[in-house]
Protein backbone atom coordinates (compact mmCIF):
# COMPACT_ATOMS: atom_id res chain seq x y z
CA UNK A 1 0.00 0.00 0.00
CA UNK A 2 1.23 3.21 -1.07
CA UNK A 3 0.81 6.08 1.30
CA UNK A 4 1.42 9.61 0.73
CA UNK A 5 3.68 11.90 2.63
CA UNK A 6 1.23 14.89 2.46
CA UNK A 7 -1.41 12.60 4.10
CA UNK A 8 1.11 11.50 6.73
CA UNK A 9 1.36 15.53 7.66
CA UNK A 10 -2.15 16.19 7.26
CA UNK A 11 -2.95 12.87 9.88
CA UNK A 12 -0.12 13.75 12.47
CA UNK A 13 -1.29 17.80 12.62
CA UNK A 14 -5.11 16.46 13.36
CA UNK A 15 -3.77 14.26 16.12
CA UNK A 16 -1.50 17.07 17.39
CA UNK A 17 -4.72 19.61 17.18
CA UNK A 18 -7.22 17.47 18.94
CA UNK A 19 -4.68 16.98 21.89
CA UNK A 20 -3.57 20.59 22.66
CA UNK A 21 -6.78 22.65 21.87
CA UNK A 22 -9.09 21.13 23.74
CA UNK A 23 -7.23 20.58 27.28
CA UNK A 24 -9.22 19.06 30.18
CA UNK A 25 -9.16 20.68 32.76
CA UNK A 26 -8.18 18.97 36.33
CA UNK A 27 -10.73 17.95 38.28
CA UNK A 28 -10.09 17.08 41.83
CA UNK A 29 -11.54 14.00 43.67
CA UNK A 30 -10.64 15.12 47.21
CA UNK A 31 -13.89 15.67 48.06
CA UNK A 32 -15.77 12.81 46.73
CA UNK A 33 -13.40 10.83 48.48
CA UNK A 34 -13.78 12.38 52.00
CA UNK A 35 -17.36 11.58 51.33
CA UNK A 36 -17.11 7.97 50.84
CA UNK A 37 -18.72 5.63 53.44
CA UNK A 38 -15.98 4.46 56.05
CA UNK A 39 -13.11 7.22 55.02
CA UNK A 40 -11.57 8.31 58.16
CA UNK A 41 -9.36 11.00 56.47
CA UNK A 42 -7.82 12.22 53.31
CA UNK A 43 -4.74 13.78 53.18
CA UNK A 44 -3.39 16.07 49.81
CA UNK A 45 0.25 14.84 49.44
CA UNK A 46 2.70 16.18 46.87
CA UNK A 47 3.19 14.70 43.65
CA UNK A 48 5.36 14.80 40.92
CA UNK A 49 4.26 15.16 36.88
CA UNK A 50 2.71 11.95 36.64
CA UNK A 51 -0.03 12.97 38.82
CA UNK A 52 -1.94 15.76 38.89
CA UNK A 53 -3.04 14.64 42.58
CA UNK A 54 -2.44 12.64 44.68
CA UNK A 55 -4.05 11.21 48.18
CA UNK A 56 -3.46 9.40 51.60
CA UNK A 57 -6.87 7.92 52.41
CA UNK A 58 -7.45 6.12 55.78
CA UNK A 59 -10.45 3.33 55.20
CA UNK A 60 -11.56 1.80 58.08
CA UNK A 61 -11.59 -2.30 57.84
CA UNK A 62 -13.39 -4.78 59.72
CA UNK A 63 -10.87 -6.90 61.61
CA UNK A 64 -12.17 -9.75 60.99
CA UNK A 65 -14.98 -9.20 57.50
CA UNK A 66 -17.43 -12.51 58.59
CA UNK A 67 -18.63 -10.61 61.37
CA UNK A 68 -20.61 -7.48 61.18
CA UNK A 69 -19.61 -6.38 64.74
CA UNK A 70 -16.30 -7.14 64.26
CA UNK A 71 -13.93 -4.62 66.19
CA UNK A 72 -12.08 -2.08 62.80
CA UNK A 73 -8.66 -0.61 62.74
CA UNK A 74 -7.39 1.50 59.85
CA UNK A 75 -6.02 0.91 56.59
CA UNK A 76 -3.80 3.21 54.84
CA UNK A 77 -4.22 3.52 50.27
CA UNK A 78 -2.88 6.21 48.41
CA UNK A 79 -4.49 7.20 45.73
CA UNK A 80 -2.85 8.66 42.09
CA UNK A 81 -5.18 10.62 40.42
CA UNK A 82 -5.33 10.49 36.13
CA UNK A 83 -8.67 11.17 35.58
CA UNK A 84 -11.68 9.80 36.63
CA UNK A 85 -12.53 7.76 33.40
CA UNK A 86 -9.31 6.40 33.24
CA UNK A 87 -7.87 2.70 33.73
CA UNK A 88 -7.05 2.22 37.46
CA UNK A 89 -4.24 0.16 38.76
CA UNK A 90 -4.83 -1.21 41.76
CA UNK A 91 -2.06 -2.52 43.73
CA UNK A 92 -2.39 -5.26 46.12
CA UNK A 93 0.81 -4.21 48.54
CA UNK A 94 2.11 -7.34 50.39
CA UNK A 95 3.59 -5.47 52.70
CA UNK A 96 4.41 -1.48 54.01
CA UNK A 97 2.72 0.99 51.68
CA UNK A 98 4.57 4.35 52.49
CA UNK A 99 6.74 4.10 49.32
CA UNK A 100 4.10 5.03 47.34
CA UNK A 101 3.76 8.83 49.24
CA UNK A 102 7.05 10.14 47.57
CA UNK A 103 5.75 12.22 44.99
CA UNK A 104 8.35 10.64 42.47
CA UNK A 105 6.68 7.27 42.85
CA UNK A 106 4.53 6.03 39.64
CA UNK A 107 3.68 2.71 39.34
CA UNK A 108 5.16 0.68 36.30
CA UNK A 109 1.71 0.05 34.80
CA UNK A 110 0.43 3.39 35.17
CA UNK A 111 2.90 4.76 32.83
CA UNK A 112 2.28 2.19 29.93
CA UNK A 113 -1.63 2.85 30.48
CA UNK A 114 -2.08 6.69 31.84
CA UNK A 115 -3.77 5.33 34.77
CA UNK A 116 -4.88 6.20 38.20
CA UNK A 117 -3.10 4.34 40.96
CA UNK A 118 -4.95 2.91 44.23
CA UNK A 119 -1.88 1.17 46.41
CA UNK A 120 -3.72 -0.78 49.13
CA UNK A 121 -1.24 -1.22 52.03
CA UNK A 122 -0.91 -5.04 53.57
CA UNK A 123 -3.00 -5.44 57.00
CA UNK A 124 -1.09 -5.75 59.98
CA UNK A 125 1.73 -3.86 57.89
CA UNK A 126 2.87 -0.57 59.43
CA UNK A 127 0.08 1.84 59.73
CA UNK A 128 -2.84 -0.38 58.92
CA UNK A 129 -2.45 -2.88 62.24
CA UNK A 130 -5.02 -3.54 63.82
CA UNK A 131 -5.13 -3.19 67.72
CA UNK A 132 -4.81 -5.38 69.89
CA UNK A 133 -3.22 -7.82 67.21
CA UNK A 134 -5.05 -10.64 67.16
CA UNK A 135 -2.72 -13.06 64.48
CA UNK A 136 -5.81 -15.43 63.59
CA UNK A 137 -7.73 -13.07 61.23
CA UNK A 138 -3.86 -12.21 59.36
CA UNK A 139 -5.11 -14.43 56.55
CA UNK A 140 -5.48 -14.34 52.77
CA UNK A 141 -9.34 -14.12 52.90
CA UNK A 142 -9.32 -11.43 55.02
CA UNK A 143 -6.76 -9.17 53.02
CA UNK A 144 -8.47 -10.37 50.25
CA UNK A 145 -11.83 -8.86 51.78
CA UNK A 146 -9.82 -5.79 52.50
CA UNK A 147 -8.94 -5.29 48.69
CA UNK A 148 -12.50 -5.72 47.59
CA UNK A 149 -14.28 -3.05 50.21
CA UNK A 150 -11.69 -0.52 48.72
CA UNK A 151 -11.93 -1.99 45.18
CA UNK A 152 -16.13 -0.73 46.06
CA UNK A 153 -15.06 2.44 47.39
CA UNK A 154 -12.99 3.62 44.57
CA UNK A 155 -14.70 2.39 41.71
CA UNK A 156 -17.62 5.04 43.20
CA UNK A 157 -14.98 7.65 42.07
CA UNK A 158 -12.60 6.18 39.83
CA UNK A 159 -15.04 4.48 36.93
CA UNK A 160 -12.47 3.13 33.84
CA UNK A 161 -11.48 -0.21 34.01
CA UNK A 162 -9.42 -1.66 36.69
CA UNK A 163 -6.41 -3.77 36.38
CA UNK A 164 -4.88 -5.60 39.64
CA UNK A 165 -0.74 -5.65 39.96
CA UNK A 166 1.49 -6.68 43.09
CA UNK A 167 5.34 -7.44 43.21
CA UNK A 168 6.44 -10.88 45.16
CA UNK A 169 4.20 -11.09 48.53
CA UNK A 170 1.91 -8.53 46.39
CA UNK A 171 1.82 -10.60 43.63
CA UNK A 172 0.54 -13.34 45.95
CA UNK A 173 -1.83 -10.90 46.86
CA UNK A 174 -2.81 -10.30 43.49
CA UNK A 175 -3.61 -13.80 42.87
CA UNK A 176 -5.36 -14.26 46.25
CA UNK A 177 -7.44 -11.45 45.79
CA UNK A 178 -9.02 -12.88 42.55
CA UNK A 179 -9.38 -16.18 43.92
CA UNK A 180 -12.01 -14.63 46.25
CA UNK A 181 -13.29 -12.08 44.34
CA UNK A 182 -12.78 -12.76 40.40
CA UNK A 183 -15.08 -10.06 38.97
CA UNK A 184 -13.59 -7.23 40.72
CA UNK A 185 -10.97 -6.06 38.41
CA UNK A 186 -10.92 -6.72 34.78
CA UNK A 187 -7.38 -7.72 34.22
CA UNK A 188 -4.61 -8.94 36.50
CA UNK A 189 -0.95 -8.94 36.76
CA UNK A 190 1.09 -10.39 39.13
CA UNK A 191 4.66 -9.84 38.95
CA UNK A 192 6.79 -13.20 40.79
CA UNK A 193 3.79 -14.61 42.33
CA UNK A 194 4.58 -18.10 44.00
CA UNK A 195 2.24 -20.39 45.35
CA UNK A 196 4.14 -22.66 48.23
CA UNK A 197 2.79 -25.66 48.86
CA UNK A 198 4.74 -25.97 52.26
CA UNK A 199 6.41 -23.99 54.32
CA UNK A 200 9.39 -24.32 52.89
CA UNK A 201 8.63 -25.26 49.37
CA UNK A 202 10.93 -28.58 47.66
CA UNK A 203 10.53 -26.82 44.34
CA UNK A 204 13.24 -24.28 45.14
CA UNK A 205 16.00 -25.84 45.43
CA UNK A 206 16.13 -28.12 42.74
CA UNK A 207 15.58 -25.23 40.24
CA UNK A 208 18.51 -23.15 41.94
CA UNK A 209 20.64 -26.05 41.19
CA UNK A 210 19.81 -26.22 37.38
CA UNK A 211 19.55 -22.21 36.53
CA UNK A 212 22.58 -19.98 35.02
CA UNK A 213 25.60 -22.37 34.48
CA UNK A 214 27.57 -24.84 36.73
CA UNK A 215 30.37 -22.47 36.67
CA UNK A 216 28.28 -19.54 38.14
CA UNK A 217 27.09 -22.11 40.83
CA UNK A 218 29.86 -23.37 41.82
CA UNK A 219 31.71 -19.75 42.49
CA UNK A 220 28.30 -18.75 44.25
CA UNK A 221 28.62 -21.91 46.66
CA UNK A 222 32.35 -21.12 47.25
CA UNK A 223 31.72 -17.91 48.24
CA UNK A 224 29.13 -19.25 50.80
CA UNK A 225 31.58 -21.46 52.05
CA UNK A 226 34.37 -18.91 52.36
CA UNK A 227 32.23 -16.65 54.47
CA UNK A 228 31.24 -19.54 56.36
CA UNK A 229 35.03 -20.60 57.70
CA UNK A 230 35.44 -16.90 57.68
CA UNK A 231 33.01 -16.10 60.55
CA UNK A 232 35.29 -15.44 62.85
CA UNK A 233 36.85 -12.22 60.38
CA UNK A 234 33.67 -11.25 59.72
CA UNK A 235 31.42 -11.47 62.34
CA UNK A 236 33.35 -8.31 64.12
CA UNK A 237 33.51 -6.45 61.05
CA UNK A 238 29.70 -6.40 60.56
CA UNK A 239 29.48 -5.48 64.35
CA UNK A 240 31.82 -2.78 64.17
CA UNK A 241 29.86 -1.46 61.06
CA UNK A 242 26.66 -1.96 63.49
CA UNK A 243 28.30 0.06 65.75
CA UNK A 244 29.34 2.90 63.81
CA UNK A 245 26.96 3.88 61.74
CA UNK A 246 24.37 3.41 64.74
CA UNK A 247 22.40 0.74 63.26
CA UNK A 248 19.45 -1.09 65.88
CA UNK A 249 17.08 -3.83 65.13
CA UNK A 250 14.38 -2.86 66.70
CA UNK A 251 12.89 -3.04 62.82
CA UNK A 252 12.71 -6.97 62.87
CA UNK A 253 9.46 -6.68 63.88
CA UNK A 254 8.12 -4.92 60.39
CA UNK A 255 8.81 -8.67 59.51
CA UNK A 256 7.06 -10.73 62.02
CA UNK A 257 3.27 -10.30 59.96
CA UNK A 258 4.81 -11.85 56.87
CA UNK A 259 6.65 -14.41 58.95
CA UNK A 260 3.38 -15.65 60.15
CA UNK A 261 1.60 -15.76 57.55
CA UNK A 262 4.58 -18.04 55.63
CA UNK A 263 4.21 -20.74 58.99
CA UNK A 264 0.55 -20.93 58.30
CA UNK A 265 -0.46 -20.42 54.64
CA UNK A 266 1.60 -19.17 51.87
CA UNK A 267 4.77 -20.56 52.57
CA UNK A 268 8.42 -19.52 52.01
CA UNK A 269 11.83 -21.60 51.01
CA UNK A 270 14.31 -23.36 52.37
CA UNK A 271 17.89 -23.71 52.79
CA UNK A 272 20.38 -26.15 51.46
CA UNK A 273 22.84 -26.77 53.49
CA UNK A 274 23.97 -30.48 51.91
CA UNK A 275 28.02 -30.54 52.75
CA UNK A 276 28.01 -27.54 55.41
CA UNK A 277 26.93 -29.27 58.47
CA UNK A 278 30.62 -28.75 59.82
CA UNK A 279 30.01 -25.05 59.46
CA UNK A 280 26.83 -24.71 61.78
CA UNK A 281 26.41 -25.02 65.60
CA UNK A 282 23.46 -26.10 65.75
CA UNK A 283 21.79 -27.86 62.06
CA UNK A 284 18.75 -29.37 64.00
CA UNK A 285 16.81 -26.89 62.31
CA UNK A 286 18.13 -24.73 59.98
CA UNK A 287 14.31 -22.97 59.10
CA UNK A 288 12.68 -19.86 60.14
CA UNK A 289 10.39 -21.48 62.63
CA UNK A 290 12.26 -19.13 65.20
CA UNK A 291 10.33 -15.99 63.61
CA UNK A 292 7.03 -17.69 65.39
CA UNK A 293 6.04 -14.62 67.67
CA UNK A 294 2.59 -16.31 68.76
CA UNK A 295 3.15 -18.74 72.40
CA UNK A 296 1.41 -21.69 70.18
CA UNK A 297 2.99 -23.74 67.50
CA UNK A 298 2.02 -22.76 64.41
CA UNK A 299 0.50 -25.40 61.66
CA UNK A 300 0.99 -24.59 58.15
CA UNK A 301 -2.02 -25.29 55.98
CA UNK A 302 -1.34 -26.16 52.23
CA UNK A 303 -4.78 -26.37 51.49
CA UNK A 304 -5.45 -22.51 51.04
CA UNK A 305 -2.58 -22.89 48.07
CA UNK A 306 -3.95 -25.53 46.68
CA UNK A 307 -7.44 -24.27 46.24
CA UNK A 308 -5.86 -21.43 44.90
CA UNK A 309 -3.12 -23.04 42.69
CA UNK A 310 -6.47 -24.98 40.88
CA UNK A 311 -8.71 -22.35 40.61
CA UNK A 312 -6.34 -20.13 38.90
CA UNK A 313 -5.48 -22.82 36.42
CA UNK A 314 -9.33 -23.56 35.71
CA UNK A 315 -10.31 -19.99 35.73
CA UNK A 316 -7.39 -17.71 35.70
CA UNK A 317 -8.36 -15.68 32.96
CA UNK A 318 -7.40 -11.80 31.96
CA UNK A 319 -4.35 -12.81 33.57
CA UNK A 320 -0.65 -11.85 32.91
CA UNK A 321 1.94 -13.59 35.40
CA UNK A 322 5.50 -11.91 34.98
CA UNK A 323 8.62 -14.18 36.54
CA UNK A 324 12.52 -13.87 36.12
CA UNK A 325 14.06 -16.28 34.52
CA UNK A 326 16.52 -16.75 37.21
CA UNK A 327 14.59 -15.34 40.15
CA UNK A 328 13.81 -18.99 42.86
CA UNK A 329 10.34 -17.84 43.22
CA UNK A 330 9.71 -18.42 39.75
CA UNK A 331 10.16 -22.71 40.56
CA UNK A 332 6.72 -22.45 42.88
CA UNK A 333 5.06 -20.44 40.33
Amino acid sequence: MKIYPNFLLILWMLIFISGKVYPQPIISIKGELENLKGVKSVEILNCDTFFPEKYLVQVEQPINHKNKNSPTFTQRVWVGFKGKTKPTVFITEGYIGAYAGNPRYVNELCTYLDANMVLVEHRFFAGSTPGPLDWKYHTIEQSANDHHHVNQLMKQVLTGKYISTGISKGGQATMYYKYYFPDDVDVSVPYVGPLNFSIADKRINPFINNINGEVCREKIRNFQILCLERQDKLMPAFNALTEAEGYHYESMGQMWPFFYQALTQIGYYGYDTTGMGQYFDDVHDLTFSFFNITDKKLKFKKKYMKRVDKFLKKNGDNMIYIYGEFDPWSAPA
